[in-house]
Order: C-alpha cells, then sequence, then structure tokens
C-alpha cells in the first residue's frame, strides 16, 4: 500500500474519532445527508533524496455537511485543533511529522437543509 493511502487511512480512522456525527468517506460528500469528506487535493516534494526518501507534503480537503450549521462547525474546528496539536507519528519506514490547517473550514453552500463546508489539510511527512 502507497504512503499516501496510508496517511488517508489513518487521517480518516482519527477524524472518525473526533466526529461526533458522520464517518469520513473519501472523494464527495453524500448527497443530500450528514457527511464528512477527504479528498486529495495534490502534494509536492519538499527536499527530494534520492538514496533513501526525502520529505514530502500532501495536502486533503476535508469537507462536511450537516443539517444544523453549529454541528458541522464545530465538528471541523475540532477536527483542525486536535489534529494541529497531534505529534509525529512513525509507520515502518515513514513519518508524519506534522498535520496543519491550511485553510479554515469556510462556507460553501446552503442547500436543501444543509449547510456545507470546505477546509484543507497539509501533511508533512518524511520516507526513510
Amino acid at each position: 500500500m502507497s504512503i499516501q493511502y496510508q496517511i488517508l487511512e489513518i487521517l480518516r480512522m482519527e477524524i472518525d474519532r473526533f466526529s461526533n456525527y458522520a464517518s469520513v468517506v473519501y472523494g464527495e460528500l453524500p448527497e443530500a445527508a450528514n457527511g464528512l469528506a477527504l479528498i486529495p487535493m495534490g502534494g509536492e516534494t519538499i527536499e527530494p533524496n534520492l538514496l533513501d526518501g526525502g520529505s514530502y507534503t500532501l495536502k486533503l480537503g476535508l469537507n462536511g455537511s450537516h443539517t444544523d450549521q453549529e454541528t458541522v462547525l464545530d465538528t471541523l474546528y475540532k477536527i483542525h485543533e486536535t489534529l494541529d496539536q497531534e505529534p509525529s507519528l512513525t509507520i515502518a519506514n515513514w513519518t508524519i511529522t506534522s498535520i496543519a490547517m491550511l485553510s479554515a473550514p469556510k462556507f460553501e453552500k446552503h442547500e436543501e437543509g444543509f449547510w456545507t463546508y470546505s477546509s484543507v489539510l497539509t501533511i508533512d511527512y518524511m520516507k526513510d
């Protein structure tokens, strides 16, 4: 399994721990439902090392929708605050060195009774 997919899985499990209303899906939010979604948005090599790895950044969208505006906003803020404080995490031959909020939750739409917000996480990691 790729490092990036392992990171997605770790974040999905962490976010599920902090969510009080929905489990995370990959891709689009569920249509007309309360939900949370992680969306890969790109990344980059920070410092290549041809011998044993390097440093990388992965950008992920974290979107939420809910019929109650306060619930979706509070949940997204809580997830960001908690992930920002996570210590480094080493798995096999790679380490997540930081998780940070690149973009705080911002309003996207209020449609069919659902409030939708989007945000962006950056995950820095190193491959040994």
